[in-house]
């Protein structure tokens, strides 16, 4: 019996993953069966918060759970450790190098101890309106939180007070960086992890659509140009890291920057999978599925290092890619629409935050289609083929009805990286 607790983001793969192991899966959260999708998925549900430890643990012992898993979710990962420990199952990171994930100061200061470059951090006053020296742009964010929640960009000293202070709000311990924007791409690089040991499963970039919010990643592919320079300059510092703060079993990633010059500034790391589940493709690309790596973990099955997959050391042949559709402005849902064409396409996941009547704010994550392809002309031809069937309309605020979704569809600048990558 495996116990999932929540349903967000890669949930639904995983249960269904566990199911074609002949695993008994069960799910828990305390939201209805329409909020829940991994609990449509499972064998039996169970309507206990993931926050109520003392309850789970008392209904695991009663049921035979032997092992627990979650998905994306941070606040539920720190209860499956609590949880495990508490039952004497397996699971994959320890108190500490999990630590690391959570707190972005912890991280920094490790990557400075192993040589692995990271953003210039300028100290914060007492007082916010009272800053020594410091160069713009900058960005500031809590210390303690994922997924950009809290983060601003100031180019000036005037927006300095009011972005900390709500970075501070955001943030549990209360604690916020400031620290220099780099200029410049983004990367995820995936490490699978045995024995402490780290092999390169993927590297990634992220694109966003032209004119539009540079926060908005659209795309998360492997289709790079810089691999070659990753793994000469970066990789081998960035494997010591994750190994120095005790990085010995399972899957993980770190983000990087990559300023003008060709260095790669470590931003964060996450001790899990990422939330675009841009790792689901992997298997197709390279034969290594990171969601069986991590049930292995769950399910007390030790990996060696012989058992890591090879290092990557050239493009994938067949891209992975994580199709991000965000809203280009606010309003009420009116219809969703298109999404219901693509799933029956073999390779094609789909998971859709949107629904018909919410309330949707400017620059929100509605939907994410991931899939691989043979090549990248191909995953542009998918991406064409989403840009053509889906829609969400929303009313605004002048009762006017529109589609508010953000298309990519800078395809020959992909057909280029793909290019370079390969020369």
């Amino acid at each position: 019996k495996l116990l999932m607790l929540g349903s967000n983001n890669g949930s639904v793969y995983i249960i269904k993953k566990a199911r074609e192991r002949g695993l008994y899966t069960i799910v828990t959260d305390d939201q209805e069966l329409s909020a829940s999708p991994a609990k449509k998925s499972a064998d039996e549900i169970w309507d206990i918060s993931t926050a109520d430890v003392d309850c789970l643990e008392k209904r695991c012992r009663e049921e035979g759970v032997e092992a627990v898993i979650c998905g994306v979710s941070e606040f539920n990962l720190d209860r499956c450790l609590e949880l495990t420990d508490h039952l004497g199952l397996p699971w994959y990171f320890t108190a500490e190098a999990w630590s690391y994930s959570r707190n972005k100061i912890k991280f920094k200061q490790a990557c400075r101890e192993t040589g692995l470059p990271t953003a210039e951090d300028f100290p914060v006053p007492e007082n916010l309106e009272d800053w020594s020296e410091i160069t713009f742009p900058v960005v500031v964010k809590p210390a303690d939180m994922c997924a950009n929640r809290g983060l601003s960009f100031c180019n000036c000293r005037e927006e300095l007070p009011a972005a900390c202070r709500n970075a501070e709000s955001l943030s549990p311990s209360g604690k916020i960086l400031v620290e220099k924007k780099i200029q410049g791409k983004e990367f995820l690089a995936y490490y699978a992890m045995a024995e402490g040991e780290c092999s390169l499963v993927s590297l990634s970039a992220a694109y966003f659509q032209p004119g539009k919010p540079s926060f908005c990643y659209s795309i998360n592919t492997s289709v790079v140009s810089d691999l070659a320079r990753y793994i000469e300059t970066t990789d081998r510092k960035a494997a010591e890291m994750l190994k120095h703060i005790g990085c010995r079993e399972g899957f993980g990633w770190i983000q990087f920057m990559m300023d003008e010059a060709g260095t790669f500034y470590a931003i964060e790391m996450g001790y899990r999978l990422p939330g675009d589940s841009g790792y689901i493709p992997f298997y197709e690309a390279c034969g290594f599925d990171a969601v069986d790596w991590l049930l292995d973990c769950s399910l007390g099955i030790r990996h060696t290092k012989e058992e890591l997959p090879v290092p990557l050391r050239v493009p994938f042949e067949k891209p992975a890619c994580s199709y991000v559709l965000w809203s280009d402005c606010g309003g009420t849902v009116t219809e969703v629409s298109g999404f219901d064409k693509l799933s029956d396409i073999p390779g094609v996941l789909l998971e859709i935050n949107v629904h018909k009547g919410d309330r949707i704010e400017p620059f929100q994550q509605l939907a994410n289609v991931v899939f691989s392809s043979g090549c990248c002309e191909e995953m542009c031809s998918r991406l064409k083929e989403v840009n053509d069937v889906v829609s969400v309309r929303c009313q605004g605020e002048d009762g006017e009805s529109r589609d508010v979704l953000i298309r990519y569809t800078d395809y020959e600048f992909l057909m280029e990286t793909d290019r370079k990558g390969r020369k």
